[in-house]
């Protein structure tokens, strides 16, 4: 039930205020009897009014630690979201500066074989010793990716 209607429902259910103006200030010791069971009506009216206003209180204070519960459940989850999305983001950066170094290696190693391609049998040596260059450039690439940090689970990294 939203908070209009639950409104409208306890508008319809409580008793109708009645002023204290209806009753008089010090009535007289014969107009007692008469006023008594006019007396008790509005004093339960009231009390009924009263639980009623109690209830429709104790909604509306349910209903507010309900919905702030909520707003911290999605604060926690956009807190949970943006660490991922920076974690994601590291990664990726991570990622390309791998793949930039290894199209490096290959655009080299291309370049090398073209070379070699177009010197004669005499100059192998040097292309054999850039081929062992770029051969260990590649294994200490190799072990450094090695020791990067491996995402173990969505919120850490271990390495």
């Amino acid at each position: 039930m939203t908070g209009t209607a639950l409104q409208h429902a306890n508008q319809c259910l409580m008793p109708a205020f009645r002023s204290a103006k209806e009753f008089p200030r010090a009535p007289k010791a014969e107009a007692l009897e008469t006023l008594y069971p006019a007396l008790l009506q509005a004093l339960n009216e009231t009390n009924t009014a009263r639980g009623l206003w109690r209830s429709s209180m104790d909604d509306k204070k349910r209903i507010i630690l309900e919905v702030r519960a909520e707003i911290e459940r999605l604060e926690n989850d956009l807190v949970i979201e943006a660490q991922t999305r920076m974690q994601l983001h590291a990664m990726n950066e991570k990622l390309l500066a791998v793949l930039k170094e290894v199209d490096g290696f290959t655009e080299e190693i291309s370049n090398s074989v073209e070379s070699a391609h177009k010197t004669p049998r005499t100059g192998l040596s040097t292309w054999i010793e850039r081929l062992k260059s770029i051969k260990k450039r590649w294994r200490a690439f190799k072990q450094r990716q090695q020791s990067l940090p491996v995402v173990t689970d969505q919120n850490t990294f271990n390495g």
